[in-house]
């Protein structure tokens, strides 16, 4: 199975606005567009069909941001490289740092939940939660059609 696409050092992006519900719709419905139109992910993406896309929106404790960015990019290849990993990106919002979302593109909610049960066995949790100020807020998605 291949790896999470791109094959590129981190990829960080960073957010104009909060993550207001309506912002976290727009990111969904538009991110993928966008990166099949600027070739940042395969063409295969387009086709949407079974594909489950992810959010993942984080508060991160006040001045921890820097730490948690660099233990997540170090943290992001791993991740790209897991089986069912179609896309993985760690967008920084620009007016709070603190807030930070992922954006996940997988195969199937089994290999999403294969990839949790890693993280977990590794301890990966132990090393992020301490830095957040709350739980994480998931949401899951489908691609509407055009």
């Amino acid at each position: 199975m291949p790896g999470c696409e791109p094959e590129r050092s981190t990829l960080s992006f960073v957010l104009a606005d909060s993550f207001e519900e309506s912002a976290v719709k727009a990111l969904c419905s538009g991110l993928a567009a966008l990166l099949l139109a600027l070739g940042l992910v395969p063409s295969a993406l387009a086709q949407g069909d079974g594909l489950l896309y992810v959010t993942v929106e984080l508060a991160v404790k006040p001045g921890m941001s820097a730490e948690f960015v660099e233990l997540i990019t170090n943290a992001a290849p791993e991740t790209r490289e897991f089986d069912g990993c179609r896309y993985f990106a760690v967008l920084v919002d620009r007016t709070d740092p603190d807030k930070v979302l992922f954006y996940q593109i997988w195969d199937s909610r089994a290999d999403l939940d294969a990839y949790i049960a890693w993280r977990n066995e590794t301890g990966f949790g132990e090393k992020m939660m301490p830095l957040l100020s709350g739980p994480p807020q998931t949401r899951y998605f489908t691609l509407a059609s055009d």
